[in-house]
């Protein structure tokens, strides 16, 4: 059985992994949607975010929120916002 010390160290490197993975996501997802920004807007780049959207709200309705999170993470930050609002209301009162 381990100690409390044990314990304590294990859920003090538990933490800080979980810190290092936050801090890698936001990165990547910055950089993805860097690369969507430096898109240049146009015809196809509006259609490809209506296209990614209506995926996203199928994966949703799917019970696959994973997949819609790995999805919406190279869309804008409003895009997102705007699309989990209109499926979770309830959540946003």
């Amino acid at each position: 059985m381990p100690t409390q010390a044990q314990m304590k160290r294990w859920q003090r490197e538990d933490a800080e992994a979980r810190a290092r993975w936050l801090a890698d996501e936001k990165i990547r997802v910055m950089r993805q949607r860097a690369l969507w920004r430096a898109l240049p807007d146009c015809e196809p780049k509006e259609a490809l975010r209506k296209a990614m959207l209506d995926q996203a709200w199928e994966l949703l309705d799917a019970n696959r929120g994973e997949a819609c999170d790995a999805l919406l993470e190279f869309l804008p930050e409003s895009d997102q916002d705007q699309l989990l609002r209109a499926f979770f209301p309830e959540q946003c009162e």
